[in-house]
């Protein structure tokens, strides 16, 4: 028989997270660092509201689904925003839809936006489905530059004009530095509010998972400096091999020499010293991950249970950005502030589409940039 019970992260036993890295090992669909217990377990410390419900079956665990509990029983990924792929992490076979999962976690909906359902549970839930950028293989760095010649060469022009402005031009693979890790987050700030996106830095809480996570054994910040300044860095972690990048930002001093491009081709060839074989960059920003990366994914987006989808174009851009602040922000003021900035940053918003080609895409769900 199937039974479930619900735990805070920081309540699992050495047995549950055995199981649940093990179902992770099963299935490469779950690989990623987002769905194991360290990543639930780093947003336990900061989030009053997370919880993993456990699902066993003969008294072995066999399911694992961490999620926020928000008022009026609505559910959402850990972590979310920050959550760009999640899953119930599970054998196949447990004969549940998404209502019968709702029912055990004592949930009245899930909200999900980069859902990874190999078994089909939320199927009936799922609106829409989007792609995923991944970066896999043993030979992925000459995989990606011989597709992209010409934006590798690009990079490389770009890298010798720093190296004359200053010789020493270097990247740094570990940096262990938090005022380099404020620095980067600083340049992401102001351009999240230069192009009129929600910064999702405002809450404390955010800004306190983060650290941990540049605390932790996981956490992976890699910059470019010129002269021993960091111009441009990218914040990811990584578990067991498989890495999720969150944030790219660069120096805006910088701009003219695009240093988050020439960063991100240093690591892409710098991934097997990192010991990372698979990199994901999560899903939207098509413009820029398709050309770096070697694979996509399918992932779900909707709301358990089964809802019917906003009628108008219009109406789905407005419920996906009060969705982000609603993930984002936790207490009333902090939405009002959102939904305010919003209406007052609109124009922002609409040049930037129009314009921007070469700058790090900033939207919540385009966390690599």
């Amino acid at each position: 028989m199937l039974r479930a019970r619900l735990l805070s992260p920081r309540d699992l036993g050495v047995r549950d997270l055995e199981y649940w890295r093990s179902l992770q090992g099963a299935d490469s669909a779950f690989r990623s660092p987002l769905m194991g217990p360290e990543f639930a377990a780093l947003v336990g410390k900061v989030r009053d509201d997370a919880a993993v419900l456990v699902f066993t079956r003969n008294g072995r665990p066999v399911g694992f689904l961490p999620h926020h509990r928000r008022p009026s029983g609505m559910g959402r990924p850990i972590g979310a925003p920050f959550s760009d792929l999640h899953a119930l992490v599970s054998e196949d076979g447990l004969g549940l839809d998404d209502e019968a999962l709702l029912r055990h976690a004592g949930l009245s909906s899930f909200h999900y936006s980069g859902l990874i359902d190999p078994h089909g549970v939320f199927a009936r839930s799922t609106n829409a489905r989007q792609l995923s950028w991944r970066v896999s293989g043993e030979r992925a760095f000459e995989t990606i530059r011989d597709a992209h010649r010409i934006h590798f060469k690009k990079a490389l022009r770009h890298e010798r004009k720093l190296a004359a402005l200053d010789q020493d031009v270097a990247v740094n693979l570990r940096d262990t530095n938090p005022a380099t890790l404020d620095k980067v987050f600083g340049w992401k700030r102001s351009q999240l509010n230069r192009t009129g996106l929600h910064d999702f830095f405002r809450p404390q809480w955010t800004r306190s998972l983060m650290r941990l996570i540049f605390e932790s054994p996981f956490g992976s910040l890699v910059t470019l400096n010129v002269g021993g300044n960091p111009i441009a860095g990218r914040f990811a972690i990584t578990v067991g091999g498989a890495c999720h990048v969150w944030i790219r930002a660069y120096d805006p001093a910088f701009a003219r020499y695009s240093p988050g491009n020439t960063l991100l081709w240093r690591f892409l060839e710098a991934m097997p010293a990192l010991g990372i074989d698979i990199c994901d960059v999560g899903p939207g920003g098509e413009h820029d991950k398709a050309t770096y990366s070697t694979e996509t994914i399918s992932v779900c987006v909707g709301v358990a249970p089964s809802r019917r989808p906003p009628l108008f174009p219009a109406s789905r851009s407005v419920h996906r950005r009060l969705e982000h602040i609603a993930e984002v922000e936790l207490d009333g003021w902090g939405r009002a502030y959102g939904l305010l900035f919003a209406l007052a940053s609109q124009g922002r918003r609409s040049g930037r589409e129009a314009t921007v080609a070469d700058v790090e895409p900033a939207h919540p769900k385009d966390l690599v940039s």
